[in-house]
């Protein structure tokens, strides 16, 4: 099997191949044939095209995807087909039904087999109001979208993959935004720097951290996506927001650098780079930018000094 996510939360296995290219997005309504089973193949939910048991036709299960009413690797799994494709995924218990599982049908902390067909699919347009919903609602939605921008990653569409993270950077700003609004929240807070957690109003607490950390992937990938379509000063840009959430983030020295070194800014190119490597000493692509950059810079130092020797000793 292939994996879907970055970690193999979800992996598939493509049974019938599609008929076409056509993919869903955030926002888009799909329908489906599905089936759930346990590892042990034994089934806990089904719908498909013909009922075994009251054999009469059934219509296809539809959902929109990002509307948070399916499991989260449901949503992934059905983002990474395409339209007439049948394939078999299985779903790690954090992208499944968790720790709690669901009832007494499905035991905690298992994981599950799905068993997809994909019909059709209409629209993709983002269409969930961030500001009515709930913070956690909101970090879940972004978990989503960071995931789809690393499945469209692995695909090449880095235009794609930059839409969703930064979609995914849009839901986060809500999740602070909204906990801005409460007047208890602020009671004990001078400013957003000494704020170590975020509440929704239902109590439920979501880490400061946790925010700030899905920031800065999002951000990283953002930037590595603005330097693979070429945009060089926006994945600069991008990789300096990066750090100024951590400035101890190698990545985004290393991608700054990129950036930088493409741009023909090589002395700052080499600055970020030999941050990158201080950090991260044993990342060999790191060590390959910054040789190649101050490879550049003394054949650079050397054509000068040829220039200004000539123009003093008359021979320019």
């Amino acid at each position: 099997m292939i994996p879907v996510t970055n970690d193999g939360g979800v992996r598939k296995s493509v049974v019938t191949k599609a008929e076409s290219s056509t993919r869903p997005g955030l926002g888009s309504r799909v329908w489906l044939w599905y089936t759930l089973r346990l590892q042990d193949d034994s089934v806990l939910e089904s719908c498909q095209e013909t009922d075994a048991a009251a054999e009469h036709r059934r219509r296809p299960f539809s959902f929109r995807i990002g509307s948070k009413t399916v499991i989260r690797g449901l949503e992934l799994a059905v983002m990474s087909m395409s339209v007439g494709e049948a394939s078999e995924f299985v779903l790690e218990p954090d992208y499944a039904f968790g720790q709690r599982g669901k009832g007494h049908v499905i035991p905690p902390d298992a994981a599950v087999k799905l068993d997809i067909r994909l019909l059709k699919t209409e629209g993709g347009d983002q269409t969930q109001n961030l500001m009515a919903m709930s913070p956690q609602e909101r970090f879940q939605l972004a978990l989503t979208l960071k995931e789809a921008g690393n499945e469209k990653f692995k695909c090449t569409d880095y235009a794609a993959a930059a839409e969703c993270y930064e979609q995914a950077l849009n839901a986060v700003s809500y999740v602070r935004m909204h906990v801005q609004d409460q007047d208890s929240y602020y009671a004990s807070a001078k400013n957003d720097a000494e704020v170590d957690h975020k509440v929704d109003m239902e109590g439920v607490v979501i880490p400061d951290e946790d925010v700030q950390q899905l920031r800065l992937a999002c951000l990283n990938n953002l930037a590595l996506c603005n330097f693979k379509e070429g945009d060089h000063a926006q994945a600069e840009e991008i990789a300096s927001k990066a750090l100024s959430i951590d400035p101890e983030n190698a990545k985004g020295f290393f991608y700054r650098g990129r950036a930088r070194y493409a741009s023909g800014k090589f002395s700052e190119a080499r600055d970020d780079l030999r941050e990158a490597a201080q950090r991260n000493p044993d990342n060999k692509g790191i060590r390959l930018e910054l040789d190649r950059v101050e490879k550049k810079l003394s054949a650079q130092s050397h054509q000068e000094r040829r220039v200004y020797g000539a123009m003093f000793s008359g021979r320019a």
